[in-house]
């Protein structure tokens, strides 16, 4: 009996060793493929809670199977950048691709919460990235085993976008990040907002264009191109505008983006007439969104308006008005503009 109790805890030990070296390593800091559940958290605003279930994914995928199977090869695929802000460039029409993405993104495990294609959006749940959990040789083992024994303290979400290029017959993909943390306030865990990562964005532009044909080596070049390339791009507050000193058709792109990373919901755009309709989800006005932006404010902002850009091909403004085309509030004008400020630097 005392023989086979010194055995068995050697065995599991080779056993857990066996099934980890048996695994491939997990490459790059996307690993979404099997997320876990965690018991509810108190959320502050403006955030959600993340949808039950919606971190748990059925059928694994490789970034081999990912590259081969998903997509099919697109040869003309170009990394174009402003700012701070990077997307592709894709020939085809956003019609194409548009299943294909979205194929694309629920192969890395990310299930998807929202899609509009008359604006071409495309929104991810909030799910537990398993490469943000520390790693270490025990951890490691066990995990093999029992993988919801550990939990990343962190969640995911992602915002796709596709519209039609400026050149016929292309298309332009832009992808903007959300995260949270889980971090301690008082007795209990909460979810509190935390910096959009750049990292993980160009990893998903660089896993998109694998997928989409491109070699890994020419992938990674751009993009590590397009970070290092001196930002000259500049814009500013006027009054009750932003100027942004570059033509209309990049403002307008560019714009997209910053309200895509500012967490507004584009429910209508139109691109003669400069116009896009956005609003806050109803999901962020239960979460006290505008408190969060305003702060103690007594003024009631607008929960929906219109961006309006304006421009040559030299520069452009940016402005908000409500439906009826008048001024918005001055509360909203102030804090948006603000925030669309600081994205369109």
């Amino acid at each position: 009996m005392r023989a086979l109790s010194r055995v068995l805890p050697l065995a599991l030990c080779l056993m857990l060793a066996a099934c980890a070296s048996q695994a491939p390593e997990q490459e790059g800091r996307l690993d979404y493929q099997k997320a876990v559940t965690l018991p509810p958290l108190d959320v502050p605003p403006p955030l959600q809670v993340p949808a039950e279930g919606a971190d748990a994914v059925a059928l694994p995928i490789t970034r081999e199977a990912e590259a081969q199977a998903l997509l099919p090869k697109v040869t003309d695929v170009r990394v174009e950048r402003a700012g701070d802000m990077r997307w592709l460039v894709v020939q085809g029409s956003p019609e194409d691709l548009w299943p294909q993405v979205r194929r694309f993104l629920e192969g890395l495990g990310l299930e998807i919460a929202r899609e509009d294609p008359r604006v071409g959006v495309l929104e991810t749940q909030w799910a537990e990235n398993r490469a943000d959990i520390p790693e270490g040789f025990i951890r490691g083992l066990i995990s093999r085993i029992a993988p919801n024994l550990y939990s990343a303290s962190t969640r995911d979400r992602y915002r796709v976008r596709l519209e039609r290029g400026l050149q016929p017959g292309s298309t332009e993909i832009y992808v903007a990040h959300y995260g949270v943390e889980q971090v301690e306030q008082g007795e209990t865990l909460v979810w509190q907002p935390r910096p959009s990562d750049p990292e993980l964005t160009s990893e998903l532009l660089s896993r998109l264009m694998l997928a989409l044909g491109v070699p890994e080596e020419r992938a990674v070049a751009e993009l590590q191109q397009a970070a290092t390339t001196p930002a000259a791009v500049r814009a500013r507050l006027e009054g009750d505008a932003v100027l942004v000193t570059e033509g209309f058709a990049r403002a307008w792109r560019r714009v997209g983006i910053a309200l895509d990373r500012i967490g507004l919901i584009v429910e209508d755009l139109d691109r003669s007439q400069g116009l896009y309709w956005v609003r806050v989800s109803e999901e962020g006005e239960k979460q006290g969104w505008w408190d969060s932006l305003f702060g103690d404010e007594q003024e009631v902002s607008e929960r929906s308006f219109r961006v309006k850009v304006q421009g040559s091909e030299t520069d452009a403004y940016v402005t908000l008005e409500n439906d009826t085309g008048a001024s918005v509030k001055p509360a909203t004008r102030q804090k948006v503009l603000g925030q669309l400020e600081e994205q369109l630097r």
